[in-house]
């Protein structure tokens, strides 16, 4: 019979319901829409069928591993499972299944009628071989309502070729949905890589690219194509120097360059590499790019830091040699002025010799504070609103020689702050000292402190605010610099808040800042309470 089908024309009604199936299933994309556009051919060939019974199996498995199920009664396809199958219906279609692969998955004929219990009586027509895609085999049962009514030769003829037809639409979906799934899956892979990754053709367009260059292009992953590479992430209007991608259309090699994105301020390490059509030529270029800003960040960093190491050790040398003699130069100095007459004329020189002296004595002590570790022990309880106190009645000359301001909110029920005093009494005097100095005559000073958490820590926050003209934004990132000052020559050495940071570092704290020209300058520092 399997041969005999092919030799057969059916008739015209029958071409036109063939051919009319051929169109339906070339615009259906799912197995389950074919399949199901099938079944209505069939109710137009066979109308009395009750039932019509697809198996899908694997190759090697006896039972099937999918079935559909098309009833006349509920005019639809449903999915059901093996054993929710009636035990007669089961056995009924193994039965076939059997006689099928003794046939060499042939079609069978069979008059086989089940239900002896009276649940199923079903004449199954014919079983025909289906191909059910990926791999997987699997047969197309029909079955009619007792002996009533049998297939007639036209009739299986034209469900022959209608089942081929189906078995090619099946493989066709499931190569589409491999395809799919592949394409998908690469470009989920591309998308979830953080770095940059692009296929750009001889005239830097973006053929396509991965979700980090939509990002960095501020466009959606659909508007890449047709871009320019260079206006995506340069935001200019001509190749960017050194790309490596203008070395590989050249001499069709692969290349590596770091490119500078001066819109971003950032670096990218880039590399591209030749995309050839089936003759050879240059068709178009993978480009991978890799911001390392950071990376170039921290290398600065480390250079700055070997640099402040060695700085630090020339520091302590220079510091130690210089303490001897300037503790002559201010022990004299002072002896003079003791013993001298003050109506003497040389009495304002030797005061001058003095403060002289004393500000260098300073320099060095900063020197050697800069160039030496923070200790962190020994720690001990401190209350800060005793420590402020204790700074600004130390600075409380100053302050009131510019007539200024101080506002305090300390609350007394703060907790105390595992610190050596001395180290929290050098942090205020360097910031109350700084704001003093920042502010015109009448300014105004705020301390202010609160506690709050971080990521499950305790801090306590202290805020010291000052009324000035505000740091530059040319300066505020430098401020903290081992001797860099915006104080006038001779007002200050810059070590100031290089050793506050040192020290809240050495705590575990931080120290920022934050300022503008309407509102003054505010420092923040952070203490942990553990």
């Amino acid at each position: 019979m399997g041969a005999k089908r092919y030799r057969e024309t059916p008739g015209k009604d029958y071409l036109a319901v063939v051919v009319a199936l051929g169109r339906q299933l070339n615009t259906l994309a799912h197995p389950q829409e074919q399949i199901n556009a099938y079944c209505g051919v069939l109710r137009t060939i066979c109308p009395w069928l009750e039932k019509v019974y697809f198996l899908f199996h694997e190759k090697g498995e006896d039972r099937p591993k999918r079935v559909f199920l098309c009833e006349r009664k509920s005019r639809g396809l449903t999915i059901v499972g093996w054993q929710a199958l009636l035990q007669e219906e089961r056995d009924l279609l193994e039965g076939v299944l059997q006689k099928g692969r003794r046939r060499g998955s042939k079609a069978v004929r069979a008059q086989a009628v089940g239900g002896t219990s009276g649940a199923v009586s079903l004449n199954i027509q014919v079983a025909i071989p289906l191909s059910g895609g990926a791999g997987s085999e699997g047969w197309v049962v029909f079955a009619g309502a007792g002996r009533e009514k049998a297939c007639d030769e036209d009739d299986l003829n034209v469900v022959a070729v209608c089942t081929d037809m189906l078995s090619a639409s099946l493989d066709r979906a499931s190569l589409f949905e491999k395809v799919l799934h592949a394409k998908k899956e690469w470009e989920r892979t591309a998308d979830a890589i953080r770095d940059v990754v692009m296929i750009i053709d001889r005239e830097f367009v973006v053929r396509r690219g991965n979700r980090r260059l939509a990002e960095l292009g501020d466009v959606t992953v659909e508007q890449l194509q047709g871009k320019k590479c260079y206006a995506l992430l340069a935001s200019q209007g001509d190749v960017c120097p050194s790309c490596p991608a203008v070395v590989t259309m050249e001499t069709g090699q692969e290349a590596a360059a770091e490119v500078w994105f001066q819109e971003r301020e950032a670096v990218f390490h880039a590399w591209s590499y030749p995309i050839l059509d089936p003759s050879g030529n240059l068709e178009s270029v993978a480009v991978y790019e890799k911001d390392i800003t950071e990376y170039r960040r921290m290398q600065q960093q480390l250079v700055h830091a070997e640099k402040m190491g060695v700085l630090g050790q020339l520091a302590a040398a220079v510091a130690h040699e210089l303490n001897n003699p300037l503790s002559g130069v201010i022990s004299f100095s002072q002896i003079l002025l003791k013993e001298m007459d003050p109506g003497l004329p040389y009495v304002e020189d030797l005061k001058n010799i003095e403060h002289a002296a004393l500000r260098c004595k300073k320099i060095v002590e900063d020197l050697l504070a800069f160039a030496r570790k923070p200790e962190a022990a020994p720690a001990e309880p401190v209350s800060l609103h005793e420590v402020a106190d204790q700074a600004l009645s130390l600075l409380r000359p100053k302050l009131e020689a510019k007539e200024t301001r101080v506002e305090l909110d300390l609350p007394a029920s703060l907790p105390k702050i595992p610190i050596h005093p001395d180290l929290l009494h050098q942090v205020l005097v360097n910031l109350v000292s700084n704001a003093r100095d920042a502010m015109d005559a009448g300014g105004l000073l705020s301390l202010k402190a609160r506690q709050a958490s971080e990521r499950g820590q305790r801090y306590i926050f202290l805020s010291v605010r000052d009324t000035g003209p505000g740091i530059p934004q040319r300066d505020r990132e430098r401020i903290f610099e081992p001797f860099f000052t915006t104080k006038g020559a001779g007002e200050g050495t810059g070590l100031g808040l290089s050793i506050c940071r040192k020290l809240m570092e050495s705590l575990g704290g931080s120290i920022e800042v934050s300022s503008s020209t309407a509102k003054g300058t505010t420092f923040l520092l952070k203490f942990p309470l553990s």
